[in-house]
């Protein structure tokens, strides 16, 4: 009986255990640039191998490093009618920004899903991407080497 007990309590000890998951945060950002005038567009949109880039204009993470989401260009998005579209609660590019700062920050230990959707002809697809962490900038002392025969300074 008792050890029928104990494995009891353990069962539900692992059970409970089991069921805590973290919360994730998930943010939208609906990307339509064709309503968007051109002097005001901040994404830069571009495909580098299998994957498909999105990059906002603004130097304004760390290292002046600039916010780039990113997905494989092969996995294929979900496709939302406009009625599952005005469901979803959309972040503005400000908050987004904020968001992408929080994530990266290094004391950040909460988890967020990005997700950024774009029109397709009658319907919008959303597309899980992922946020890029900025490097720290390669310096490289430059060291000058006067040529004898000459006054003339050369790099190298």
């Amino acid at each position: 009986m008792k050890k029928l007990w104990i494995s009891f309590l353990l069962l539900c000890c692992f059970n409970t255990y089991a069921q805590k998951s973290s919360k994730v945060d998930s943010v939208y950002y609906l990307l339509d640039t064709s309503k968007t005038s051109v002097n005001d567009r901040m994404w830069q949109i571009g495909i580098e191998g299998k994957d498909k880039y999105y990059t906002i204009l603004c130097p304004c993470l760390q290292y002046q490093g600039k916010p780039t989401f990113i997905y494989r260009d092969t996995v294929k998005g979900e496709i939302l009618t406009k009625k599952k579209l005005s469901s979803r609660k959309f972040a503005v590019l400000p908050e987004l920004i904020l968001k992408a700062k929080e994530f990266l920050s290094e004391n950040y230990k909460g988890k967020i899903a990005f997700f950024l959707i774009e029109p397709a002809e009658n319907n919008f697809i959303s597309h899980r991407v992922f946020l890029l962490k900025p490097q720290k900038p390669f310096i490289t002392d430059s060291i000058q080497k006067i040529r004898s025969d000459t006054n003339r300074t050369k790099k190298l």
